[in-house]
């Protein structure tokens, strides 16, 4: 399992886009982790991955831990949009 006290921890990218296909920049997205109690969405002194904006490639990044083996699930919400990645191992495993 990923341990927060050595900064491992998984990243995953999810892609902002508009109806045409054309990636967004700037535009907030909300991340939100479920399945493994002992995971966490990461946050540090400078950068809370909770919500980040979406680059100028329109991706928006996400770094999670867990201090337990055990799947979970990341939702990423953008504009009232919601995808989701479930991981199909554990983080970080």
């Amino acid at each position: 399992a990923d341990d927060p006290s050595t900064n491992s921890y998984s990243t995953l990218t999810f892609k902002v886009k508009d109806v045409n296909g054309v990636a967004i920049s700037g535009v907030p997205v909300t991340f939100a982790l479920s399945g493994n109690a002992s995971a966490a969405i990461v946050k540090s002194a400078t950068v809370d991955y909770s919500t980040v904006y979406s680059a100028s490639d329109g991706t928006a990044v996400v770094r999670v831990f867990a201090w337990a083996p055990g799947k979970s699930t990341i939702t990423a919400t953008a504009g009232g949009n919601t995808r989701s990645h479930r991981q199909p191992g554990n983080i970080g495993g």
